[in-house]
């Protein structure tokens, strides 16, 4: 279970969105001239073709992606690029676009379900626990990956850390636990390189909310990053999404500010530079994605509500916020 920040920072993104428990499925592909590719999947959801089946209905499986080269001589697309998630014992097709990036896309099988549970049925309920990647490039001969993955032991809903009183105080929450032995807080100067502050009991089994809260007493000047290691009562463990607080002449700056924000306009932390922004409705639909290039970044006309964003950095998640556009 020693298995990447991504899949944990990928269940916190749909768990804060009220999704139901959803997993991740990633993928890597090393090709023969150096250059990789990371092909993460996200089922978000399952889209019958009608909200009253007491027969059955047929239905497609909606999913986020994000696919990211890497690498010296990484071409700028593929030449295919696609997959299917099996659900079950049903195989769906979908697309990807052969220049990879972040996005939706719904399968195209239009596959029969004879049950009448249209108005429930998500991917958890369904079994959509596999996803296959065919891809061919330069380099990668044509082929199928299998990237099977199964439900997280613990469903973290947030983490969040802000400046109290010249210490750091950092809360969590999860949904549910299932064998949590104790989260380990680390901490990092560069997000890349951690150590180690202290351990946190969890609550070992819970099908409800459970609420942590610690402080770093002496935390890093400037820009310092923080993430979780969750680890279970058999010693197995998982890594949490990393999140920064920047603290700097007594003041913590957050992720963007002005938030809740009028306009269209924010200003981002210096230490996001080069990294990639995204902004997902409470739907889960992907709303806005784009590279920052400085510390002022101009929005889409978004509706009024509460958005989820992300940070991300060579395709890992570095950063979750909750934005407000009024």
């Amino acid at each position: 279970m020693t298995g990447p920040l991504r899949r944990l920072s990928a269940h916190l993104l749909i768990a804060f969105l009220s999704i139901p428990s959803l997993v991740v499925a990633q993928c890597t592909i090393t090709s023969t001239t150096g250059y990789t590719v990371v092909a993460e999947i996200y089922p978000i959801a399952i889209v019958p073709s009608t909200n009253n089946c007491p027969w059955g209905y047929n239905y497609n499986v909606r999913l986020a992606y994000n696919i990211t080269f890497s690498g010296a001589g990484a071409p700028a697309s593929m030449y295919t690029l696609q997959g299917r998630v099996v659900c079950g014992d049903q195989s769906h097709f979908f697309n990807l676009p052969n220049s990879g990036g972040s996005g939706e896309v719904t399968s195209q099988e239009n596959q029969w379900r004879g049950v009448s549970d249209c108005n429930t049925a998500d991917v958890i309920s369904l079994n959509c626990f596999t996803v296959r990647i065919e891809i061919e490039g330069l380099g990668i001969s044509s082929r199928t990956v299998d990237c099977a993955f199964s439900p997280l032991p613990v469903e973290l809903v947030d983490f969040t850390g802000e400046q109290v009183d010249g210490e750091v105080a950092l809360r969590w929450t999860t949904a549910s636990e299932r064998n949590s032995a104790h989260f380990a807080l680390e901490r990092s100067r560069d997000g890349l390189q951690f150590e180690h502050l202290f351990n946190v009991p969890a609550a070992g089994f819970s099908s409800t909310p459970n609420f942590y809260h610690v402080r770093d007493p002496q935390p890093l000047e400037g820009i310092g990053y923080y993430r979780l290691r969750e680890v279970d009562t058999d010693g197995s463990y998982e890594h949490g999404p990393l999140i920064a607080v920047d603290v700097m002449n007594g003041a913590t700056r957050s992720v963007v500010h002005p938030n809740p924000n009028t306009g269209r306009t924010v200003r981002l932390a210096s230490a996001y530079l080069g990294g990639t922004m995204q902004l997902f409705d409470a739907a889960g639909r992907l709303r806005f994605t784009e590279q920052v290039a400085n510390e002022e970044m101009v929005l889409p006309e978004l509706p009024p509500g509460v958005y989820i964003g992300s940070m991300l950095r060579e395709g890992a998640h570095v950063a979750h916020f909750r934005y407000v556009q009024q």
